[in-house]
């Protein structure tokens, strides 16, 4: 069984609310194909994957806007 993998998604939210999307998946394609599924209101976006092989923060939103 493949590993998960963890990706973060940039794209431009719908004004004027913050957004956020992070996926896990078995790969890219997987991930790409739930984003496709997931974002409604654009096509436009970036696909990052995030190393957790040490600690790190995934998401973090304080509201502050």
């Amino acid at each position: 069984m493949k590993k998960m993998r963890i990706y973060s998604v940039d794209f431009e939210p719908i004004y004027p609310v913050g957004c956020g999307l992070i996926i896990a998946a078995h790969g890219i394609d997987e991930c790409e194909k739930i984003v496709k599924e997931t974002i409604k209101h654009t096509n436009e976006y970036t696909i990052t994957e995030i190393n957790i092989d040490n600690p790190c923060v995934i998401f973090y939103d304080d509201g502050n806007y």
